[in-house]
């Protein structure tokens, strides 16, 4: 595609984004529009998005650009393999139906959708200087109106303060519409670390391998994404302890996910150290959740950090 374009090792990302467009644009046809733009993501995070739009639809996967630039920039894939790419995870993520969002001019109809997540506050103070949200030790928890789901991904619309004022609602009646909902269409998936180690690799382990290992579970929701906050929903850490009839740490893996150990001797410190350097070594910034763990105890029903505390009970 394009041959009369050559590669050039100094491309910059701009100059990729617009390539890799007008490439994806002569694939696709004039019946499909297709843009790139700048989408700011988790943690004040800036990555490159490309959509490709028919003109009858108004849905479209965002395909995030930098990873085949980097491929591209390290001579792992040429121009025409990322196009070849890109094409293929359109294929496989497109919708091949229109989207009816009239009911998010309506609150009646956009509360039974209503969900949350949540994301480190810090991190993020610029943009929840925008939206509506609730403080919950050093994270926040905001809300999205589910557009679809599905067991792949979803597509949502970040709740902005302009939305509370288009429907004479507040923050209060939001969280407890997002409390109640979230449960229901982002079903909770806690799995031992030894399943998931059996899944990832494709192998059976071992007793001997899985010594320690088997004590450590996975809390994250049925499409892996997003599921860090399944650790709020009602008793599910108050179950969970009972069931193992012990306190535990809770490891922030990303915001998709958190580990859960029993906790059996006090290893705070270094557990926190060893979350630190996983966030800085091994996931992408947009998936950094917080830097420490916490700890949950059964007595009171209360999640701790730092010297702060959140009783789970008062969520509901």
């Amino acid at each position: 595609m394009q041959e009369n374009l050559k590669r050039e090792d100094s491309m910059s990302l701009e100059g990729f984004c617009a390539y890799i467009r007008l490439g994806i644009q002569q694939r696709m046809g004039q019946a499909y529009h297709v843009a790139t733009q700048n989408y700011v993501k988790n943690n004040g995070v800036t990555l490159p998005g490309l959509t490709v739009m028919r003109e009858e639809s108004n849905l479209s996967p965002t395909i995030y650009l930098n990873g085949f630039y980097e491929n591209y920039v390290r001579g792992a894939k040429s121009l025409e393999q990322c196009e070849v790419e890109i094409m293929e995870t359109y294929r496989r993520n497109k919708t091949d139906h229109n989207v009816d969002i009239s009911f998010f001019t309506e609150w009646e109809n956009a509360r039974q959708r209503i969900i949350y997540k949540i994301v480190n506050y810090e991190a993020n103070r610029e943009l929840l200087k925008d939206v509506p949200h609730r403080r919950i030790l050093d994270l926040a928890m905001v809300y999205s109106c589910l557009v679809e789901n599905g067991i792949t991904g979803s597509a949502t619309i970040l709740i902005h303060n302009q939305h509370l004022k288009l429907w004479g609602t507040g923050e209060e009646e939001l969280f407890h519409t997002a409390m109640e909902n979230t449960p229901y269409f982002q079903k909770e998936k806690l799995t031992g670390m030894d399943s998931v180690i059996e899944y990832l690799t494709g192998q059976k382990l071992g007793n001997d391998i899985l010594d320690g290992i088997c004590s450590m579970y996975v809390l994250t929701v049925e499409n892996n994404l997003n599921g860090a906050g399944a650790v709020l929903y009602k008793d599910l850490l108050k179950d969970f302890a009972d069931r193992m009839e012990s306190d535990f740490y809770i490891l922030p893996s990303s915001v998709h996910e958190m580990i859960l150990i029993p906790l059996f001797t006090d290893d705070m410190e270094s557990l926190s150290k060893m979350v630190k350097e996983v966030n800085a070594t091994q996931l992408k910034p947009e998936d950094v959740l917080s830097d420490h763990a916490y700890v949950y105890r059964r007595a009171d029903n209360t999640i701790s950090m730092r010297g702060e505390t959140l009783c789970l009970s008062d969520l509901y």
